[in-house]
């Protein structure tokens, strides 16, 4: 009996680290760039893209099978432009908006059974903590810029879909990747406002 409960002990550790072993972690950095607006019922006419940037590291855990896992931390700056037409008190301006934010996304990757160059698709939830929030009106002969954190959410939460390619090079991983950030939460503080992120961001990243 004793020897029966040992070896079933010892069959589910080394189970236990067959299945370990079969878990790769990949750590890395990636940046690029965001195409970011803002959309929503309240977010006014004349909203046109902003040209942003986004940088931060990743860690990639593959699980066994075509799944892996990965979390990130990035800097991610966001925010729209709006054309701004003149009244009896103010000239016509252009005002820009540009929200920065510490986003963690936490991914779900799935790979196509390909050797070396791994196409994969991902989905997951992404929180965004602000960092700053300014707001630039540019008109004939001047601009003026303001400081609206007080009138911004403090986070952010969005749902992330996307697809990549890795390269799996000897030394290390290269991949490039499109993603949408679809905003779910207004980042307008006034209660009932309806204002959201939107951003697509084309990302480069580095493994080892």
């Amino acid at each position: 009996m004793r020897r029966a409960l040992s070896l079933g002990l010892l069959l589910a550790v080394l189970s236990g680290v067959a299945s370990a072993q079969l878990i790769g972690i990949t750590k890395g950095v990636k940046g690029g760039i965001n195409i970011a607006t803002i959309g929503g019922s309240d977010a006014g006419s004349g909203i046109t893209a902003v040209t942003q940037y986004a940088a931060g590291v990743f860690v990639e855990i593959s699980l066994p099978g075509p799944l892996a896992i990965q979390p990130e931390v990035l800097y991610s700056v966001k925010g729209s432009k709006a054309a701004v037409p003149a009244t009896y008190l103010t000239p016509a301006m252009t005002l820009t908006t540009t929200l920065s934010y510490i986003e963690i996304p936490v991914l779900l990757k799935f790979y196509l059974p390909t050797p070396v160059i791994k196409p994969h698709l991902f989905a997951g939830p992404a929180l965004g903590i602000l960092t700053s929030a300014k707001a630039k009106a540019e008109y004939p002969g001047g601009s003026v810029d303001t400081d609206i954190k007080d009138v911004i959410t403090s986070t952010d939460l969005g749902v992330v879909v996307g697809a990549g390619i890795k390269l799996a090079l000897p030394i290390v991983d290269l991949s490039v990747e499109g993603r949408y950030n679809y905003g779910m939460k207004s980042i307008d503080k006034q209660d009932g406002t309806k204002m959201y992120n939107r951003t697509i961001s084309i990302l480069v990243g580095i493994g080892f």
